[in-house]
């Protein structure tokens, strides 16, 4: 079966913090693509400042395989919820199983998400984290949503509802500190891709706000 990864996020802007990730899981797990998918409107966080076009724009200029663009939740439109589209997905690729990519902090608020009781009949999930992984282990809490841990990536390829733990060389950014920098006049060489730069520059992103 073949494993498709899923990393979501405003990417606002896509830096190379979530390619690195983006990579490294592929890498490591042998999947077949990495699909990044920037939520339209978000549950419990500021809006983007970017617009969606703007945004998928920087996210194609960066595509090399694995890893691709899915615009599925800008074009479903309102309130984006990751089960939503782990089950667009599901049905989409038949004959894949589906391996959702989340940070340290992102899956400890797990219990908070939206329909969170029905994430483990639809998909897996890989933990990174960089200074390594075993106090999120221990805290087993996601074993009451149904999820079972594994430290076998081969438990991956053949059905759903793993928690995978995984080290990480994680690039300590963030979006919000990309778009404060370029508030300050400040370069970001070095944080995001050339390409991502210039758009951000050609169209005078996040100067304002």
């Amino acid at each position: 079966m073949k494993l498709i990864g899923v990393l979501g996020g405003t990417f606002d802007p896509i830096h190379n913090g979530h390619i690195r990730v983006g990579l490294e899981v592929a890498e490591a797990l042998s999947l077949e693509e990495v699909r990044l998918i920037p939520l339209n409107i978000p549950n419990h966080r500021a809006l983007p400042e970017a617009t969606a076009l703007d945004r998928c724009k920087m996210i194609s200029s960066v595509e090399t395989c694995p890893l691709v663009l899915d615009d599925v939740e800008i074009k479903r439109g309102g309130v984006s919820y990751s089960i939503d589209t782990l089950e667009y997905l599901k049905k989409e690729l038949v004959g894949c199983a589906l391996c959702l990519i989340l940070g340290a902090d992102a899956f400890r608020s797990i219990k908070s998400w939206h329909r969170v009781d029905d994430l483990f009949s639809l998909t897996n999930v890989v933990v990174v984290a960089r200074r390594g992984t075993a106090a999120i282990e221990q805290d087993g809490s996601y074993l009451d949503l149904g999820g079972e841990h594994t430290e076998n990536p081969e438990d991956l390829k053949s059905s759903c509802g793993f928690v995978y733990f995984m080290d990480t060389p994680i690039i300590q950014v963030a979006s919000s500190q990309i778009r404060e920098k370029i508030k300050l006049g400040r370069s970001i060489t070095g944080l995001v891709p050339i390409q991502v730069e210039k758009i951000i520059s050609e169209k005078r992103l996040y100067k304002n706000g």
